[in-house]
């Protein structure tokens, strides 16, 4: 083979050689309506939420995607989906609509509807009508009932329960409840522990929430 020949020979076989690399090993054997139908997830173009529409949707990225990126779609939502996208070159934009798939996913199946959103009715519920009665405009009300929960949660000395309560309102702020959620965290963090026995703990951990939420309000006064 000339010297030439053995030249174009090997700039082939790089090209070809990163080219399977970009596609067969990164992408395995994924298809075009297979890359399509992630990018329309993240940018928003499906109505379905995560848990609905991972169960039509696995069987395919299971046969077409490596294990790893399988695993990392699986736990990560579409916030996963997008790293896949840019790792594989694919262009796309994370929408507010796929931000909101990632926080309803981590809710029980129990409390999302037939499209495996997160169902506001059940939420509002969880929370005694506070949500319903906040976005009406009746903020006193619903305030009162967030006192008498976080009140119910000291009072039980249970700081888990507290703990859990506290957040819950924080992922609030995902789900489209934003000045709900402000409104919330502002009455944690007034909650002051010092020298009270509502709760038996160890350490600082009782005041963590109520640090956390103060630290939350920072952030968006900030802004």
């Amino acid at each position: 083979m000339c010297s030439r020949s053995r030249i174009g020979y090997w700039r082939g076989y790089r090209n070809l050689t990163h080219l399977y690399y970009k596609v067969g090993v990164i992408g395995l054997n994924i298809s075009q309506s297979t890359i399509q139908n992630l990018v329309n997830l993240v940018e928003g173009n499906v109505q379905l939420g995560w848990s609905k529409w991972w169960l039509e949707n696995a069987n395919t990225l299971e046969q077409e995607v490596s294990r790893a990126d399988f695993l990392r779609m699986k736990f990560n939502f579409c916030a996963g989906v997008s790293k896949y996208l840019t790792k594989i070159g694919v262009t796309h934009t994370l929408s507010e609509r796929a931000k909101i798939i990632d926080a309803e996913a981590v809710y029980h199946d129990s409390m999302k509807d037939e499209n495996g959103n997160l169902d506001k009715n059940l939420l509002d519920k969880t929370w005694k009508g506070a949500i319903t009665q906040f976005n009406r405009g009746d903020t006193d009300k619903a305030m009162v009932i967030v006192r008498t929960e976080l009140a119910r949660a000291l009072r039980s000395k249970n700081q888990a329960k507290f703990e859990e309560l506290t957040f819950s309102i924080e992922k609030l702020f995902d789900i489209g409840e934003k000045p709900f959620a402000l409104a919330c965290m502002k009455e944690v963090a007034e909650i002051n522990l010092s020298g009270s026995n509502l709760i038996e703990t160890h350490d600082d951990m009782p005041n963590a929430p109520i640090d956390r939420a103060r630290e939350i309000l920072n952030r968006y006064v900030s802004k």
